[in-house]
């Protein structure tokens, strides 16, 4: 065998498309215990001027051991708010990114290289998050609230939205009340609603209660402009979307009746583009 003409016929293996650095995101639920869990993965790749983060896809098997104590709603806006401190800090290195939370922090693994870099992610973060990974089940929304509000915060970052508009936390307190509001453009209060339910029963109740929630800190608070509600529809590919848009269109413009402003879009880029119109008193102070 002629090694030597073999050679002259090897050709270099491709480089992989991507290359950069990762780490894994830890959640302490008590601060008071040494005991954590990876939730979240993350990869800072070289020329890339953007993060990309993935969290685990269902956090049943976290909430059952901490049990009613740790709620998966809670959890969830931990790490919405937390994602958007992370991309708002993150400066080319992720030496950079802040959690902004003590029950978060970011340990880096080490080099990353991909093809395709979502799909490596989630398999590092499958492989060290085994301790809770569970598959998410069919009886869950994918696309609830909590998936409407967290694609919101992306296509803001994207729009370099002011990010004093954006409640932390998703939520307020006033007098004795906490309420789940989203955004406050200091003269009016806002709340995101997801209508890519399974069912219009269970669109209209969400909105219903994000109405009731934005009603009741805008007469708390005594503010001068009607608050509103974002809402996400489905693409409406189906006949069930279809019908369950158009609900929610008509479910809608009662409330506008009402004296409740709503904005109403499939694409969350184009409702954060209503949302960066209804922050004007707060942009035109920046």
């Amino acid at each position: 065998m002629n090694f030597a003409e073999l050679l002259t016929r090897a050709t270099p293996a491709p480089e992989p498309l991507s290359v950069g650095r990762w780490g894994l995101i830890f959640f302490r639920p008590d601060l008071g215990s040494q005991q954590e869990f990876i939730v979240g993965a993350v990869a800072a790749i070289m020329g890339d001027r953007s993060l990309h983060i993935r969290w685990v896809p269902s956090l049943v098997r976290l909430t059952k051991i901490y049990g009613e104590s740790t709620s998966a709603i809670d959890i969830l806006g931990l790490l919405s708010g937390c994602e958007h401190a992370i991309n708002s800090s993150f400066v080319g290195e992720l030496e950079s990114i802040r959690c902004a939370t003590p029950h978060l922090r970011l340990g880096i693994s080490g080099y990353f290289s991909a093809d395709n870099v979502d799909a490596e992610l989630t398999l590092l973060l499958k492989r060290h998050a085994s301790a809770i990974w569970a598959e998410p089940s069919q009886r869950e929304d994918p696309m609830n609230d909590d998936w409407a509000y967290s694609e919101m915060i992306k296509a803001l970052d994207t729009l370099k939205a002011p990010s004093k508009i954006i409640v932390p936390g998703r939520a307020i307190t006033l007098g004795r009340r906490q309420l789940n509001i989203a955004f406050d453009n200091e003269r009016s209060y806002a709340a995101v609603v997801s209508g890519r339910y399974a069912n219009f029963t269970t669109v209209e109740r969400h909105i219903f209660k994000a109405n009731h929630e934005v009603s009741t800190a805008h007469n708390l608070s005594g503010r001068d402009n009607a608050p509103a509600l974002f809402v996400v529809l489905p693409v409406a590919k189906t006949a069930e979307e279809v019908a369950i848009r158009q609900k929610s269109l008509d479910f809608l413009n009662n409330l506008e009746d009402a004296g409740i402003r709503t904005y109403s879009s499939s694409e969350p880029l184009e409702l954060a583009k209503q949302v960066e119109k209804w922050a004007s008193p707060v942009l035109s102070k920046s």
